[in-house]
C-alpha cells in the first residue's frame, strides 16, 4: 500500500496526475514471458510512489509560483489544472514531445520546462514480482 508524504491538496492532485501520466506513458518487457507490456496495467511497488514524492516535492517548491500561475491560466478538459501540472512534470522531464513548453503559455511554459529538465529523466520498469520500479 502506498502512503505518501504529500499533504497538501495541491501537492496531492499533483502527484497523482504525475503518478498516472508515468504509468500510462511507460512500458517495459514482461520478465517472465519476454512480452511487450503497458505499465498501466500494473501496480506500484512498495515505496517506488513515495520515492516519487521527493522529487514532486522539491520541484513544486523550485517552481512554486510558476506553478500557481500554471494551475491559474491552463484549461484542462478532464482533469483539474494541478493534476495536469503533475502530468505535465512527468512529460516534460523525461522528454515526451509534449509538456509544458506545448500547452500555449509562452515564458511560462518554457521557464517551467527548464526547471522540470534539471530533475532529469526517470525510468520505469517491470520487476520479477509483476510490480513497477523506477531507476
Amino acid at each position: 500500500m502506498t502512503t505518501l508524504s504529500i499533504t497538501t491538496e495541491k501537492a496531492r492532485r499533483f502527484t497523482a496526475g504525475y503518478l498516472e501520466a508515468a504509468l500510462w506513458s511507460s512500458s517495459d518487457t514482461h520478465p517472465e514471458n519476454g512480452e511487450h507490456v503497458s505499465l498501466d496495467d500494473y501496480e506500484w511497488a512498495d515505496g517506488e510512489a513515495d520515492k516519487a514524492c521527493a522529487d514532486i516535492e522539491s520541484f513544486m517548491a523550485y517552481a512554486a509560483e510558476d506553478l500557481e500561475e500554471y494551475a491559474q491560466r491552463r484549461q484542462c478538459p478532464n482533469e483539474d489544472a494541478w493534476e495536469c501540472a503533475g502530468h505535465d512534470f512527468w512529460l516534460t522531464r523525461n522528454g515526451h514531445g509534449v509538456g509544458y513548453w506545448d500547452r500555449g503559455l509562452g515564458e511560462l511554459g518554457d521557464r517551467l520546462s527548464a526547471a522540470a529538465k534539471t530533475f532529469g529523466c526517470v525510468d520505469l520498469y517491470l520487476g520479477d514480482n509483476e510490480e513497477v520500479y523506477a531507476a
